[in-house]
């Protein structure tokens, strides 16, 4: 996956959670997280948790570890990237208001790692310009994109909703059995313009 994301140049990477499934311990053990601070980017490799991330109340060491590999783990809370934009992340479990984590941001563009793409109300609302999720898999197999589709108001893809853009990734990995039907793992590329 890394050779595949520095392949690609990238300026940021955005991680929407789940890098783990409950259980840190083996991924700490294969020094796993490693992987990470071979990405290369200009401005960071960003992260906000995930619900298997949070699991086992494993969130704060999972953090630590990040941090350490150089990951800019977002917990409800925003940081300005190159006095050019925000990127914010929002604790999957938590729900503390948008309004709270972005404060006034005004002047700059605001993108919002959140895993579960759950509250796309609120992100519109707060005319947050990019949401990018994850946690759906697209389904991952048949029949689950079904269900997905029923859930969430974006299950899979890129969709604009007034002044907001919502990016709902597959992701990379699987969660479950290690399989994929009628779903695809992907890396996402976005290109912003002035």
């Amino acid at each position: 996956m890394k050779n595949i994301i520095n392949s690609l140049n990238p300026d940021i990477v955005l991680i929407a959670g789940d890098l783990i499934d409950m259980n840190l311990e083996p991924v700490l053990e294969k020094n796993m997280l490693k992987e990470l601070s071979d990405i290369k980017t200009k401005y960071g490799v960003y992260f906000a948790l995930g619900n298997h991330d949070i699991y086992g109340k494993k969130a704060a060491l999972l953090t630590a570890t990040l941090r350490e590999e150089g990951v800019i783990v977002l917990r409800d809370e925003k940081v300005l990237v190159n006095d050019k934009l925000y990127i914010a992340g929002r604790d999957n479990f938590s729900k503390k208001p948008l309004k709270d984590i972005i404060g006034d941001y005004s002047d700059k563009p605001v993108i919002l790692i959140q895993h579960t793409p759950d509250t796309i109300e609120e992100t519109v609302e707060n005319k947050i310009d990019l949401q990018v999720s994850g946690h759906t898999h697209k389904g991952q197999f048949f029949p689950g994109n079904l269900f997905t589709k029923r859930i969430f108001l974006i299950d899979y893809g890129l969709k604009k909703i007034s002044d907001s853009n919502i990016l709902v990734s597959s992701g990379y990995g699987t969660w479950g059995p290690p399989i994929r039907i009628g779903s695809s793992s992907e890396i996402c590329l976005i290109k912003f313009y002035n």
